[in-house]
């Protein structure tokens, strides 16, 4: 059985390697969505989520559980990682994703390669958004948190995560409807 979110915090301040491994098996595969979702790259997104779990063990003294839970400040490190990754390549290169899409998924199973496709859409549509409409589609419709978790994540309430899924639906739509192409979210 697993710490509490407050006990899994002090055990990693005091460097219990088990504490920082439970930490990392409950939020890794969220970060790595997070990530995967704002950069377009499966090799980036695993380096960039393994660099947000450095910073966690080289900062956890400087986090506390009562102003959030452990994911949300996660998060946070993640985008400044994600911030800083983009600075780096606009000073070296201008590759866009445009060029990243043109991959061969041909040896790829039919449903994977709907899955990689549906995925690519996701990306390009996601540009079209701010920070916390990508979080909120991002936690909704890829993590499939409810709008409570979302809320407790974000520090927002229900009300706003509703609304904010709203009109991060409709600018998700206008923006693929632009590019002749549909995107209906899950549940």
């Amino acid at each position: 059985m697993g710490f509490g979110e407050n006990d899994l915090w002090q055990k990693a301040c005091q460097g219990d390697e088990t504490a920082f491994v439970e930490i990392y098996n409950r939020c890794y595969p969220a970060i790595f969505n997070y990530v995967f979702f704002r950069v377009g790259d499966r090799d980036q997104a695993e380096d960039l989520a393994a660099e947000v779990f450095i910073r966690m063990v080289e900062k956890i003294k400087t986090f506390k559980p009562a102003d959030r839970p452990i994911l949300a400040w996660l998060y946070t490190i993640a985008y400044h990682l994600i911030i800083d990754q983009h600075r780096k390549e606009s000073h070296t290169s201008q590759v866009g994703l445009e060029e990243s899409e043109l991959v061969d998924y041909s040896y790829l199973p039919e449903g994977q390669v709907e899955e990689r496709l549906s995925q690519n859409q996701l990306i390009r549509a996601l540009r079209f958004l701010n920070e916390t409409q990508r979080q909120v589609i991002i936690l909704k419709f890829v993590e499939r948190r409810s709008n409570s978790e979302i809320g407790s994540l974000l520090g927002k309430d229900e009300g706003a995560i509703k609304s904010i899924q709203h009109r991060a639906i409709l600018a998700l739509r206008r923006s693929l409807e632009a590019q002749g192409q549909t995107y209906e979210p899950g549940p």
